[in-house]
């Protein structure tokens, strides 16, 4: 009987932090194998919002000044880049992006929506753990903790306020970048949650096996078909990954994560012109959104 309470109440509680976190948790396409090599990161952060600069000051300082960090006031001096966007651009919360080369980290992106965090809400519990949160993992932190004290815990509960030792050994432990010893007992009661960890570690024919089970109850869960696509872009299936981050793109014509990721599968598979005319038609339609990381980025992939 005590075991049915304990597994009422874990359901409830995803049910409930689902609700009001719905995508906090960061979000790459393609991680890099390894962290960031060298130790002084440039930031730029939007607005220059003294709240996030200190969270960065608090993440160095607990980790024995790990790194050193200058504050930059333009993007492109930046490793780390904190901005903001209107959310008519989707990007189902707070999203952490990661570029590598030779499996080392390059630049990280912090993405923020300005619905929810702007100059009124921007100090409240809630959105402090999530920009700490995104912080440890553009930092480096790939991996969740499995203990919900962490900031690093995949959702926001009531112990886990303040940067933890283990959020602090994460950051240090380069064994991270393995991710084997993951307690899969933690996540039974979130799907979603479960297919991202088998994503990590690589297990990628698992984690589609998941989406498969969201889709078949809710075919129109466009996040499951886009993250399956990117599942099969890793299995370097690169038809199966177009049709699936193309459908993705198509439901949700304004997520820029979707677009970004559907021209990167057009340009692998030599498809550049269709790319380009699909960027440059947005850019007609909202000439304001040229100077946006996401497209930004498929723009300088267009241009290899």
């Amino acid at each position: 009987m005590q075991k049915l309470k304990k597994i009422i109440f874990l359901f409830v509680l995803f049910l409930i932090t689902s609700f009001f976190l719905k995508g906090f948790a960061s979000t790459a396409d393609f991680y890099p194998a390894e962290g960031w090599k060298k130790k002084n990161l440039n930031i730029y952060i939007e607005n220059n919002v003294p709240l996030i600069k200190n969270i960065f000051n608090e993440w160095n300082k607990k980790a024995d000044n790990l790194f050193y960090f200058s504050f930059v006031d333009t993007q492109d001096k930046a490793d780390i880049t904190v901005i903001f966007v209107d959310d008519k651009y989707k990007t189902y919360g707070a999203l952490t992006k990661f570029y590598s080369r030779n499996n080392e980290l390059v630049n990280t992106n912090i993405i923020l929506p300005i619905s929810t965090f702007n100059e009124r809400t921007m100090n409240n519990e809630l959105n402090i753990h999530v920009i700490k949160h995104e912080i440890g993992h553009a930092l480096g932190i790939q991996k969740h903790s499995t203990d919900e004290a962490d900031i690093m815990f995949p959702h926001k509960t009531n112990k886990n306020s303040e940067i933890t030792q283990n959020d602090i050994n994460l950051l240090k432990n380069k064994s991270q970048y393995n991710i084997k010893s993951i307690d899969e007992e933690n996540y039974k009661y979130d799907l979603p949650l479960l297919a991202k960890v088998y994503r990590h570690r690589g297990e990628y024919d698992k984690a589609i096996k998941i989406y498969d089970e969201l889709l078949q109850k809710n075919p129109n869960l466009t996040q499951a078909i886009y993250l399956k696509g990117v599942c099969y872009y890793e299995k370097k299936e690169y038809k199966r990954s177009l049709k699936l981050l193309r459908k993705a793109y198509n439901k949700e014509p304004n997520n820029l994560v979707y677009l970004n990721s559907y021209v990167k599968i057009l340009c692998k598979l030599n498809k550049e012109k269709t790319a380009n005319k699909l960027i440059q038609n947005i850019l007609k339609d909202n000439p304001s959104i040229e100077e946006n990381t996401l497209i930004k980025d498929s723009l300088r992939v267009l241009s290899k």
